[in-house]
């Protein structure tokens, strides 16, 4: 005669999830992106201010340059 022996069947272990969270994930990117943005204003800024300053000492306007009080020698 056969008998049915039933087997211990193994509790599955759960994986422990590496890496980082999701919410975590989205700060990173975020804060990335508003670095992105700082870079982009900086360097857009820089060149409209070059672009103006080049202008008014074209015109020899340095009224206009102390009116906006700022004070800019041009040797």
């Amino acid at each position: 005669m056969i008998y049915n022996v039933k087997k211990e069947k193994k509790k599955k272990r759960k994986k422990k999830k590496k890496g980082i969270k999701l919410n975590e994930r989205k700060e990173k990117n975020n804060n990335k992106r508003e670095m992105c943005i700082f870079a982009v204003e900086y360097v857009v800024n820089s060149i409209l201010t070059r672009i103006i300053f080049s202008y008014l000492i074209e015109l020899n306007e340095t009224e206009e340059l102390t009116k906006m009080g700022i004070i800019f020698t041009y040797g």
